[in-house]
C-alpha cells in the first residue's frame, strides 16, 4: 500500500506531464494554424458573401473582383446590403431588390448595391433591369470585375431571349 508521501511525487510528475503536453499542443497549433487556417483579408460586412457561383454573386468577392474605387461605409447602407444578401441567399430576390433600392435612396452611387441589384434582377430573369444596374456600377468603377461578370450574365441571357 502506498502512502500519501509516495503519491506526492507521482502527482507532481503527472501535473508536469499534463502541462508539458498542453504546451506542446499549443506550440503545434500556433505553428501550424496558418497552414490549416490561412490568414485572410479583413473584410467589411458590406463585402462579405457566401455563394457557390463566384461569377454570378450578388456582392463582391474580397479576392480580386471587388471595386477599385473606395466605397464609403454607411451603417444603414451596410445593414441593407447584408439584408439584401440574406434575402438573395434565401432566394427571396424581390426582398433583395427592395433592400437594394432602399440603400440606393441613401447612396445612389454605391457600386456594391448596384451590383447586388443586378444579380437579384438577373436571378428573377429581369435581365434588362439587371444590365442597367451593372452598367451604372461600371460607369462609376469601370474595373469592377464582379459587375462586369454580372453584366455579361444579363447580356448573354438577353441575347438568348
Amino acid at each position: 500500500m502506498e502512502t500519501s508521501q509516495n503519491l506526492q511525487p507521482q502527482k507532481a510528475k503527472l501535473i508536469t506531464l499534463l502541462l508539458l503536453a498542453t504546451g506542446v499542443f499549443f506550440l503545434l497549433f500556433f505553428v501550424t494554424k496558418n497552414y490549416f487556417f490561412p490568414p485572410g483579408e479583413t473584410v467589411k460586412p458590406s463585402t462579405v458573401v457566401q455563394h457557390s457561383n463566384p461569377t454570378h454573386t450578388p456582392a463582391e468577392n474580397p479576392a480580386n473582383l471587388g471595386p477599385k474605387v473606395e466605397v464609403k461605409s454607411n451603417p444603414i447602407v451596410d445593414t441593407l446590403i447584408i439584408k439584401s444578401l440574406n434575402a438573395y441567399n434565401a432566394k427571396d430576390y424581390n426582398g433583395a431588390i427592395n433592400n437594394c433600392l432602399e440603400a440606393l435612396k441613401i447612396d445612389s452611387k454605391n457600386i456594391i448595391v448596384l451590383n447586388n441589384l443586378c444579380a437579384a434582377y438577373n436571378a428573377l430573369g429581369q435581365y434588362k433591369e439587371g444590365a442597367a444596374a451593372c452598367q451604372r456600377a461600371l460607369e462609376i468603377d469601370p474595373e469592377y470585375q464582379l459587375a462586369k461578370n454580372n453584366l455579361q450574365w444579363a447580356q448573354q441571357a438577353l441575347k438568348g431571349q
